[in-house]
């Protein structure tokens, strides 16, 4: 028990602590923040990739090879949602759980600095009653002043618990947020990538079909070329001929 007494020992490692759980809660707070922003920039792309998806569609209606690209796009947009649901429920609400537990000790410290105002005020008393020789009141006022001071302890080492336990935390809660961010990313590519694995057959159909598209205008284009010189040199002809007549 020598190490939970009220000592300027006691105190500094309590001061510490305090330290610690101050950093801890900006920490959080950054977090939470690039959290929110992360998760509405997600939002605001999966809105706009799920509206060009839509017009993918469009368009798969008046060229049926693009259909499949319209749908991959759709899904690979709803996997958007589906990661910021990740990150709000396996990060940000726990993060946001924990900064409610480091305020916490805020109320704590308020209640221990009353009880601990208490305490001394009764210890007051008990001293000051035993300078007077008052035996009669004496029993009372070392009863309440003893009440006080059990309390006093009480919240003292619940305040200490409390501290030492959030602070404890910090080093793994951090390593379990950035591993669990990376865990959601990977899930979020992979699964994007088999999206685009089935699609894959449609996708090089669209492109040879792009080809063949481009083959087939660069022919056309050919023969009016050649169309077109063969009605120049007829023009040329005919103007020859005239001249010559």
């Amino acid at each position: 028990m020598e190490d939970f007494d009220d000592t300027p020992v006691f105190r500094e490692r309590v001061s510490h602590l305090e330290q610690q759980a101050k950093l801890l809660k900006g920490e959080i707070k950054g977090l939470i923040a690039q959290l929110k922003s992360y998760t509405q920039a997600g939002v605001e792309y999966g809105e706009h990739g799920r509206a060009f998806a839509e017009k993918t569609l469009q368009f798969g209606r008046v060229i049926p090879a693009i259909e499949g690209i319209g749908h991959t796009l759709k899904g690979l947009h709803n996997l958007v949602n589906t990661v910021n649901a990740q990150v709000t429920a396996r990060l940000t609400e726990p993060l946001e759980a924990l900064l409610a537990d480091v305020k916490q000790l805020k109320v704590m410290k308020n209640a221990l600095e009353h009880s601990e105002d208490d305490h001394y005020v009764w210890l007051s008393k008990s001293l000051q009653a035993r300078a007077d020789g008052d035996t009669a009141s004496q029993a009372e006022i070392d009863r309440e002043a003893m009440k006080k001071r059990g309390k006093f302890d009480m919240l003292r080492l619940d305040y200490l618990g409390k501290l030492t336990d959030i602070t404890s935390r910090r080093r793994f809660e951090l390593l379990a947020f950035f591993g669990k961010f990376v865990q959601d990313q990977v899930w979020f590519f992979k699964e994007g990538l088999n999206l685009l694995q089935q699609t894959a057959p449609a996708i090089s159909q669209v492109m040879d079909d792009v080809e063949s598209e481009k083959a087939l205008a660069c022919k056309e284009k050919s023969g009016r070329e050649e169309i077109k010189i063969q009605l120049l040199f007829d023009a040329h002809r005919l103007l020859g001929g005239e001249g010559g007549g």
